[in-house]
């Protein structure tokens, strides 16, 4: 085999057996990690291991809220029952794309997210699914972020130049 044709080969990382069962626990409805930490990328995750069902109502349950979220005009005269009936006729096709039959064993499922990259923001989704594959490191323990001692003062300087050139 040339290096050419190794290179060329797509490499598939295999999940982490132990994560795997986590997975198959939350599934089963078996006891498993009350919060879960996920290296994925340059991502932090935590969350929540929950079911595909419940991923999928948490989701749900969501995007009602965000439609419910929109201001009704002042004349509108329909009851708190209707509005949220309305709001869940309306969510409802989008998910039928989404609901599985069976529970995908190697899809992490979690509620309760928070999401933190290396740099940026922070983003905070009601629901996520995370592929078993693609977790880099993973943890069920706490941890604690420790600031690095400042050893002095920095100062940062900028200068802005205009640079004409004729072509």
């Amino acid at each position: 085999m040339t290096l050419e044709t190794l290179l060329a080969q797509p490499t598939a990382q295999v999940a982490d057996p132990r994560l795997t069962s986590i997975i198959a626990a939350v599934e089963a409805g078996e006891a498993c990690p009350g919060v879960i930490n996920l290296l994925v990328g340059s991502w932090l995750i935590q969350g929540r291991p929950v079911s595909s069902e419940t991923f999928l109502q948490a989701s749900f349950d969501s995007m009602c809220q965000s439609v419910l979220a929109v201001k009704q005009p002042r004349r509108s005269r329909i009851s708190e029952a209707e509005r949220v009936q309305r709001a869940q006729e309306a969510v409802a096709p989008g998910f039928a794309a989404v609901e599985a039959p069976e529970a995908d064993p190697d899809t992490l499922c979690l509620v309760d997210v928070s999401l933190a990259a290396s740099t940026g923001p922070s983003l905070h989704p009601p629901a996520i699914r995370v592929a078993a594959s693609s977790v880099m490191a993973w943890w069920i323990t706490d941890f604690e972020v420790r600031e690095e001692r400042a050893r002095g003062t920095g100062v940062g300087v900028g200068v802005g130049v205009e640079f004409v050139y004729e072509v």
